[in-house]
């Protein structure tokens, strides 16, 4: 995979800014750049393209105010195809020369107007549409945060701007790439009260790019001239051929998961995985293995290079006690389409109920809800058959919850036939009280010479059939002539109708006296 980088330079025109990017390019061997903000007038591209990268093709688009986005690569290494062009991004094919491959890249400059940025997500979702097999990046500015923990300093109230940057993102099926570096990719360059540092800049891949590149990254560098960082797109040149879907969940976890850079005693960045891996493998068993000792840590070296620290305020609203209404709120902040547990229900669903949810109220509706379907369909629940499984957070109550439904208490992970109902592969030692059983019936089955009598004949089946057919209308049932399986019975206003499968029966009617 061929390095890509994109950065907002606030600005071209200066020798500062132009220096920047020239060492950027150079530092990281950059073959595709995309530079936003360039804030040069339309008269002075050529100039600045000539003491730039003189030997690059490049491409601009002006068509909003000083070239919002530029394009720039590397002739030698890719070939670059302008596909579509909006004032906020710009869609182009890559191809690398060398290995005859290639992939799509977004280059993006949001608008700073959440409502002119409802354009961006709109064109970028329409390109999503028709891009199914071929690797996709979008990159850039984006000019918005999907919560409030890539906020930092004085925060704005934009819950509905975030809210459509995360549906925009799903919507779109998109991931987050893992980075390094900043955390945060832009500063306000105040300080104070008036401080603000945001993550603005970001990478997002589709599904086909994480399964040809599964261990690709990014580096949010220093923002050096600028106040933004950029972003320098790095992964191995090893492509793995997997199937898309089978292994889109794995890959995606994998990505997140995995260390792609650690700093040794000596102060040194370790970026090859073996290094990484020994490094781990050194300083833990340096700590585990090794003479006990304690000392005072000293973080005043830290502070030359802490970008915000905790005012005394800050940090005693850290060690308060987190109130039912910062729970509500953060839960309401999770995305409509969110799974906030193994439950598989959304965070939609929690929300609407949310007034009911971990209280005794709660369980009586439930109580009811099992009531009416027990009035409805005659089936009943079995008290002493059923279980309820309770979580510490409602353990004040757990003794009014148990008395109200009379369920014994039950604990995870649910069993039936004596195995775990559980989203994972089953193992041989969940398996074995099935199999055991098995086992132990199968003298039984040996010994018993009239199964073979009762259901081992084609005539037994037949014989049962026709004697049920007997008794059936002797309750004045009549069988449909289109679906021998299928009775009616008419009582006046009264319609009662039966269904029969194998040997088991269906019900339904609109008497429930008759049905009796």
């Amino acid at each position: 995979m061929i390095t890509i980088a994109a950065w907002n330079v606030c600005g071209l025109n200066s020798v500062c800014h132009k220096h920047a990017v020239g060492q950027l390019v150079r530092d990281k061997n950059i073959q595709f750049l995309g530079l936003l903000e360039t804030r040069v007038r339309l008269g002075n591209v050529q100039s600045i393209r000539s003491r730039l990268l003189p030997s690059w093709s490049w491409f601009e688009d002006y068509s909003g105010p000083r070239g919002r986005i530029w394009l720039a690569w590397n002739t030698l290494e890719v070939d670059v195809e302008v596909l579509t062009v909006e004032e906020q991004f710009i869609h182009c094919n890559l191809i690398n020369k060398r290995k005859h491959t290639n992939c799509l890249i977004s280059v993006v400059y949001g608008d700073c107007d959440s409502i002119r940025r409802r354009q961006l997500w709109g064109g970028l979702q329409t390109l999503s549409e028709g891009i199914t097999d071929v690797p996709w990046c979008v990159l850039g500015d984006f000019n918005a945060v999907i919560d409030s923990s890539e906020s930092c300093g004085r925060i704005a109230k934009t819950n509905n701007a975030m809210a459509e940057f995360r549906e925009f993102i799903t919507e779109s099926a998109l991931v987050h790439l893992p980075f390094t570096g900043c955390p945060y990719t832009w500063h306000n360059c105040s300080e104070g009260s008036r401080s603000m540092w945001r993550r603005l800049d970001r990478v997002l891949v589709n599904e086909v790019w994480l399964v040809k590149w599964p261990h690709s990254s990014y580096l949010s560098a220093s923002p050096s001239t600028s106040d933004h960082s950029p972003l320098i797109l790095l992964g191995p040149e090893r492509s793995l051929e997997q199937s898309i879907f089978r292994f889109w969940k794995i890959n995606a976890r994998r990505a997140k998961q995995r260390v792609y850079q650690i700093s040794n005693s000596a102060g040194d960045i370790l970026t090859e995985s073996d290094q990484v891996v020994a490094e781990f493998l050194s300083f833990f068993q340096s700590l585990l293995g090794g003479p006990r000792h304690r000392r005072t840590l000293n973080f005043d070296f830290l502070q030359p290079h802490l970008k915000h620290t905790f005012t005394i305020e800050e940090a005693n609203e850290l060690l308060l006690p987190v109130i039912q209404e910062e729970i509500k709120e953060a839960f309401f902040n999770i995305s409509e389409d969110s799974a906030p547990g193994p439950d598989r229900y959304t965070s939609a669903f929690f929300k609407a109920a949310w007034p009911e949810i971990g209280t005794v109220n709660s369980v009586r509706t439930i109580k009811a809800t099992l009531a009416e379907f027990a009035k409805m369909s005659g089936l009943h629940v079995n008290p002493s058959k059923s279980t309820i499984i309770l979580s510490k957070a409602v353990q004040r109550e757990r003794q009014a919850i148990l008395e109200l439904m009379g369920f014994q208490e039950g604990s995870l992970p649910i069993k039936y036939l004596g195995m775990p109902l559980i989203a994972s592969r089953l193992t041989v030692a969940d398996c074995q009280p099935l199999l055991d059983r098995i086992r132990g019936f199968q003298h039984c089955w040996r010994r018993t010479e009239s199964l073979s009598s009762i259901y081992g004949l084609k005539q037994a089946f037949r014989s049962w059939n026709t004697r049920f057919d007997e008794v059936i209308r002797g309750y004045d049932f009549i069988k449909n002539k289109h679906d021998p399986c299928v009775y009616k019975k008419i009582s006046g206003s009264s319609v009662a109708y039966l269904v029969l499968y194998v040997d088991d029966t269906l019900l339904i009617g609109n008497d429930i006296k008759v049905l009796h």
